[in-house]
């Protein structure tokens, strides 16, 4: 859901539909003593009923503004699926954090671990982790949300357009990568996705070497980042300088198949609300548009 600021907040809960995704419309407070409680707004998302302890494996910056928790999550029956979050408790905080996990359930099932990315904020939880976190704290984590990518199926697989903005980022690249891992399950080559990420700045755009490295091994793999504040000398195939525009989600939509299609859209308001108008204009249906919204 939200890693963005290190909390959460949910305007409007749509159900899900069938058993591949969640859709959701989402808000976040501003910063400050008036931050609304995660527990409180995310009441009627779905969870799972488990708090799971786990240990913080790692901690590291990956951009000047956000760190990476690793954890290591302490019971086998754990689970989440693509493009959820987790409840985040830190002992001696009495705040309960809302951070996506960026990594895919097969890092989970394979390893153990599930990542999270945590932008820096004055909130109480993304303040502990970017200030007091160091390796070997416990915590404890719940997963829920209802915004997921999660095929039960080769046949329930569909083609993807990703769409994600800042750390809006981080549930988008665990759907990627599910995606990636269940095209190997399946031997599948005719599912494609495209990913359109901006940042304000390039190095501010998570995750891009192992994107690359993503689409360098797949023909099904295209992607293209955008920066909004600090231009790139040199454009290129995969780096625009300026805002994703109706152009940009055109082009994408010809790579795809769009009779068997999904958008996931994850980031600030104002984008989500354009690059939604940019997909119903192009003949997408609504309900095959899901997204986060952040502000």
């Amino acid at each position: 859901m939200k890693t963005l600021i290190g909390f959460l907040t949910i305007s409007r809960v749509h159900p899900p539909f069938r058993t591949i995704l969640g859709r959701c419309i989402m808000t976040s407070s501003a910063h400050g003593k008036d931050q609304q409680d995660h527990l409180d707004i995310t009441a009627n998302n779905s969870r799972i009923e488990l708090v799971c302890p786990a240990v913080v494996n790692e901690v590291k910056h990956i951009s000047p503004t956000v760190k990476q928790l690793k954890l290591h999550v302490k019971r086998k029956d754990f689970t989440f699926k693509a493009g959820q979050w987790v409840d985040f408790f830190i002992p001696d905080v009495k705040t309960v954090g809302g951070f996506s996990i960026s990594s895919a359930p097969k890092t989970l099932k394979d390893e153990g671990v599930i990542k999270l990315g945590v932008k820096a904020s004055d909130h109480p939880p993304a303040h502990w982790v970017h200030n007091k976190c160091k390796e070997g704290d416990a915590v404890s984590v719940r997963a829920g949300g209802d915004f997921y990518y999660d095929p039960q199926t080769a046949e329930e697989q569909t083609d993807l357009l990703l769409v994600a903005g800042g750390v809006g980022k981080n549930p988008i690249y665990s759907i990627l990568q599910h995606f990636v891992n269940l095209q190997l399950e399946y031997c599948d080559r005719e599912r494609k996705v495209v990913l359109l990420y901006s940042s304000s700045a390039r190095e501010e755009l998570l995750y891009r070497d192992h994107i690359k490295e993503l689409a360098d091994k797949s023909s099904n793999i295209f992607y293209k980042f955008f920066v909004t504040q600090q231009p790139e000398n040199k454009e290129s195939t995969h780096m625009r300088n300026g805002r994703i525009g109706e152009d940009d989600v055109t082009e994408a939509l010809e790579k795809l198949n769009t009779e068997k299609l999904l958008c996931y859209i994850c980031g600030p308001s104002t984008m989500s609300n354009a690059v939604e108008g940019f997909l119903l204009n192009s003949g997408v249906p609504k309900n095959k548009i899901m997204y986060e919204k952040w502000w």
